[in-house]
């Protein structure tokens, strides 16, 4: 079995983006590979090399790393999203998009306690339709905190959360299901 003694800095670094799946500080890739600034942002020029045969490249700004997609698939990739966005939602979309409705503000952590599994795909897909938007934390600038949007609010015919049906039942059931998963 492959170890962690056999991956190059530029597959630590590849394997990072990938998991974070959103841009990284050079500083903080450097903390996570123990290396200093220099070795990461000469590594990323191999990175570049290695990956001009695939869909994804890596994008640097003076402070920051991504993966993003490859310019020429921009075609491809809005005709998938124009689809996506125009297919009904999933169960998983809609267990989503409820949890964030009546528990907003909320971390996509909390999202996922309360489903009892990954969630990142459907938060994306919502905010894709523009039915939640994001918001960084004020406690801690890494955490993202999910609304629904006005436009959700405007589709669903309220003029506020506190609207929405069953409101305060559904936040108790919430709450509760937080504190003790056994009750609900």
């Amino acid at each position: 079995m492959p170890t962690e003694d056999n991956l190059t800095l530029d597959k630590k670094i590849e394997a990072l983006l990938f998991m974070k799946a959103e841009p990284m500080e050079i500083a903080r890739l450097a903390k996570l590979c123990d290396v200093d600034d220099g070795a990461i942002r000469n590594t990323l020029a191999t990175l570049k090399l290695r990956m001009e045969a695939g869909a994804t490249t890596v994008v640097v700004t003076d402070d920051t790393v991504a993966l993003a997609t490859r310019p020429e698939a921009y075609e491809f990739l809005l005709k998938v999203l124009k689809l996506e966005r125009t297919e009904p939602l999933t169960k998983a979309q809609l267990e989503t998009l409820s949890i964030i409705t009546y528990e907003h503000p909320v971390s996509s952590a909390k999202i996922e306690y309360i489903r009892g599994v990954n969630s990142r795909y459907s938060i994306r897909s919502l905010m894709l339709r523009g039915l939640i938007e994001r918001k960084v934390s004020n406690d801690d600038a890494r955490v993202s905190l999910y609304s629904p949007s006005i436009d959700l609010l405007q589709l669903m015919g309220v003029n506020g959360v506190t609207s929405l049906p069953h409101y305060d039942t559904v936040k108790g059931k919430l709450a509760r299901a937080v504190d003790d998963p056994s009750t609900v």
